[in-house]
């Protein structure tokens, strides 16, 4: 069975084992770059736009992409879900309905994980790209101002944040200084 026919499949059906067998897949996928093997991100990042485009303005279809989402961020690997996150953040680009379920999508993924290992993932994906010269999207700027404005997901008081104050200082102090 394909990838695509898994995602529909656990679309119909809700089965925590076809999460399961779309995660192996995802995993097994590899390609060769300069001799060396890693994870295909082409791959990873048309799951996740395989997925957007199922999207339909409905509450239950949100809530469901939501979920898969969730789900399969909790059950990969290290290495590919770096790479699933990342596709992800890749969707947060200029104001949408598409730019704002991924900013809704990463902040749940962010708040209701109990790992804290996937949350520091997300931190490190979002501020590795602000402190590159911009502009920055708009969509990663709404998440990022998101995450530090709203107490529920506590980003300023995470260990890993606090044990680089002087780095965080400085994204502030140059690259967002109009935040």
């Amino acid at each position: 069975m394909s990838l695509q026919q898994d995602l529909e499949n656990y679309a119909n059906t809700r089965n925590p084992e076809v999460i399961n067998d779309i995660c192996r897949k995802m995993e097994q996928s590899e390609e060769v770059v300069n001799g060396r093997r890693r994870i295909n991100s082409n791959v990873i990042s048309a799951v996740v736009l395989y997925l957007a485009k199922q999207r339909t303005p409905t509450n239950q279809a949100q809530r469901f992409q939501r979920e898969i989402l969730r789900q399969i961020t909790l059950k990969l690997n290290d290495e590919t879900r770096l790479c699933f996150l990342n596709a992800i953040v890749n969707e947060l680009r200029y104001p949408s309905l598409h730019t704002f379920n991924f900013s809704c999508n990463i902040l749940l993924i962010y708040s209701d994980s109990d790992d804290e290992k996937i949350c520091k993932e997300v931190s490190q994906i979002i501020l590795e790209r602000l402190q590159a010269k911009g502009p920055h999207p708009w969509g990663l700027l709404i998440s990022f101002r998101e995450l530090i404005q709203n107490r529920k997901f506590n980003f300023l008081n995470k260990e890993y944040i606090k044990e680089h104050p002087q780095a965080i200082m400085n994204l502030f102090e140059d690259r967002l200084k109009n935040f």
